[in-house]
């Protein structure tokens, strides 16, 4: 254990740090010992208080439902930082790690004399003595039992979601268009279900038989979708697919005699990839690429003339920050 602990404190530096007064930094969810603990644990294989060095220890421990604790530490000296990942299912353990990595890098050569002078002060066991045979009592057949009654499985954690998004979306409207909106989500591991609507902001299509005669289209619309999510803890990847349903509404403008109105039903299939990136349990940064491709391509015309049809696939951008709870 000695060796391991003193391999892992003088490994290859990485990145250079400058050092902290306090030479340990302990953040661990509330059922894990405390920072006075482990600073107490260091006394205790220093036999004393810490000495003055320029080391820093900086531990972090997660916890995620049904999963061990995770423990992220590095040990950062006036040559370079090293780091090392643990687990366990308790966290007790990962805190005594910890410990002893922060005694041997503040001072490996006392810690080795405390584990000796611990070793050779330890009593011989005692002699184990000779039990005096006893009687066989006759044999009895053991009285039958049932078999003990399975544990209830436990079900997944549901979580919700609120994301507000940006979008940057080319297919529908007449070139490029930006817009927004929001989602409402329910997932667990492994999958998630989310609703919410699409807004894109008016774009001009210009005439090419009357001259400053323009037609103004813009999306209103409801998007449903599921997804398959890989990946779990700081990363994850969801692959989507849904529906998107609204009216994509235009109006004629500029010059146009007769200025109609109309909102053609707008019916669509959307497909895509996303990066979800978990810096917390309660907070996430999603981006996503869709493609889009309308069940049907409404067009709008001034005249006797189609200025624009919706294109036969599209591609949109999105990017949001997620609220999920618990």
């Amino acid at each position: 254990m000695l060796a391991v602990a003193v391999a892992l404190a003088l490994a290859e530096p990485v990145v250079p740090s400058p050092p902290d007064d306090d030479p340990l930094r302990w953040t661990a969810p509330d059922d894990c010992p405390s920072a006075q603990h482990v600073h107490e644990r260091i006394a205790d294989y220093l036999g004393g208080v810490a000495p003055q060095t320029d080391v820093r220890v900086d531990a972090t421990v997660v916890h995620e439902a049904g999963e061990d604790y995770r423990l992220d530490v590095a040990v950062v000296t006036a040559s370079g930082t090293t780091r090392h990942e643990l687990a366990s299912p308790r966290c007790e353990v990962l805190a005594d790690a910890v410990a002893l990595i922060a005694a041997v890098a503040l001072d490996p050569i006392d810690v080795a004399q405390q584990i000796e002078a611990a070793r050779v002060a330890e009593p011989a066991p005692a002699p184990t003595p000779t039990p005096t045979p006893e009687p066989t009592p006759p044999t009895v057949a053991p009285a039958p039992t049932e078999p003990p009654t399975p544990l209830p499985k436990q079900r997944p954690i549901l979580r919700y979601a609120l994301r507000p998004e940006l979008a940057m979306d080319f297919g529908p409207l007449p070139g490029f268009a930006v817009g927004g909106g929001f989602a409402l989500g329910i997932f667990s591991r492994g999958w998630r279900v989310e609703v919410g609507p699409v807004l894109l902001a008016p774009r001009e299509a210009a005439s090419r038989s009357v001259p400053g005669a323009t037609a103004e289209v813009s999306l209103v619309a409801a998007r449903a979708r599921g997804c398959g999510v890989f990946g779990r803890s700081l990363i994850e990847l969801p692959l989507c697919g849904g529906v998107e349903l609204g009216v994509l509404r235009g109006r004629g403008t500029g010059a146009t005699i007769d200025a109609q109105r109309e909102a053609p039903l707008w019916a669509a299939a959307i497909v895509g990839p996303g990066l979800a990136i978990v810096p917390r349990r309660f907070i996430a940064v999603m981006l996503g690429v869709d493609a889009v491709f309308p069940f049907v391509r409404p067009a709008f015309e001034l005249g006797d003339e189609t200025v624009h049809r919706a294109r036969p696939a599209g591609v949109r951008a999105g990017v949001g920050l997620e609220i999920r709870v618990p």
